[in-house]
């Protein structure tokens, strides 16, 4: 997430899907998909949603974080439940994940020509946090695969200090290919504990490793100095002749120390290579290097029909500590196109950062 996208993000696509047009609202309104535990009970809940459509039943995937009845206290897995276009739960939530600790963080991406999902989370089964994923069928017809297959290994093994969080998956129709990223905190020389840069990995249909895993993509500041970083990394695959993914995250370089801004990289399609401007800067929320003004929280989608990348993220730039949504296209090279942080949301009064998106 851990995201902008959330819940709301299935309302969104709902308003493309039937009302491409007119941003109204359409169907029901605030439709419930989770069951958590026992209503009346606040010890359950669902977070962290995320969204994929599936083109061929014409169905959305919801994934979410959550705590229920079935699971010991304090325990939080993987769930998901179909939605049709008109904004209807279909059938029962399924659990995806079993890691017995913890598992957080999902995302999810559709394969249209297996017609299947693959989830993504950030799981702990023995005490470090690794990225873990699962294939589900397009139709809800359950979990397709190795259960809970590992994807990140980050660090040394049995080390809780060396971990992954905060993962992405974008599917390649060109090359049938899934690729993941996340931010992850190796703990090991180049890089000190607690310093976290972007790796990602791709993989085939069946979530197979391709080439190199565990590749770094983000070289935030001199490494070994845990003040700059990466973190938040979202991901979108550019399905024209073009053929790359574009990787963005929330990071602190040495051009703005102290200061997060949303960095991203180009990487190739079909093997992942990096090209274009490396570590490209996207943003400039108030003056560099002062930390009240930042931009946190990036995800991003592909626009086919002109060619450019959104990426959209949550700032503080006219008055320190008020955030709001901005945004900004990007061409399929990398470079800026149109208005520069061009500012989405409008919560309250400007000056005021009692209110903020």
């Amino acid at each position: 997430m851990r995201r902008v996208t959330a819940i709301g993000a299935v309302l969104s696509a709902l308003l493309v899907a039937a009302a491409s047009a007119q941003a109204s609202e359409v169907g029901p309104n605030d439709f419930r998909i989770s069951e958590a535990g026992p209503d009346g009970d606040a010890a359950y809940g669902a977070e962290q949603a995320d969204v994929a459509f599936n083109s061929v039943d014409d169905v959305f995937l919801v994934v979410w974080r959550g705590t229920d009845d079935v699971l010991a206290p304090g325990e939080h897995e993987i769930f998901a439940r179909l939605v049709s276009r008109e904004g209807s739960p279909i059938g029962e939530q399924l659990r995806i994940s079993d890691m017995g600790i913890d598992a957080s963080s999902p995302a999810v991406a559709y394969d249209e020509a297996a017609n299947q999902f693959l989830v993504v989370w950030a799981g702990d089964e023995t005490g470090e946090t690794e990225v873990y994923g699962q294939r589900l069928s397009g139709t809800g017809a359950g979990e397709v695969g190795v259960d809970d297959f590992q994807i990140s290994q980050v660090g040394t093994d049995g080390i809780p200090t060396a971990g992954a969080q905060s993962p992405d998956v974008a599917y390649n129709p060109n090359n049938n290919r899934w690729f993941v990223v996340w931010a992850g905190d190796p703990g090991i020389a180049p890089l000190a504990d607690d310093e976290f840069e972007v790796y990602g990995e791709l993989l085939d249909a069946g979530g197979g490793t391709v080439g190199i895993s565990d590749f770094r993509i983000s070289d935030m500041g001199p490494d070994g100095d845990p003040s700059y970083g990466a973190r938040e990394p979202a991901v979108a695959h550019n399905s024209s002749a073009n053929n790359r993914f574009l990787v963005v995250w929330s990071g602190v370089d040495d051009a703005a120390p102290g200061e997060s801004e949303i960095y991203g990289q180009l990487l190739v399609g079909a093997t992942v290579a990096e090209t274009g401007g490396n570590d490209f800067r996207i943003t400039t929320m108030g003056p560099d290097g002062d930390g009240a003004f930042a931009a946190a929280e990036p995800t991003l989608a592909f626009n086919p029909a002109s060619g450019d990348f959104l990426a959209v993220w949550r700032g503080s730039d006219g008055a320190a500590g008020e955030y709001d949504i901005y945004g900004q296209r990007i061409t399929a090279s990398g470079g800026q196109n149109g208005e520069d942080d061009f500012r989405i949301s409008t919560m309250g009064p400007d000056g005021n950062p009692a209110f903020a998106a």
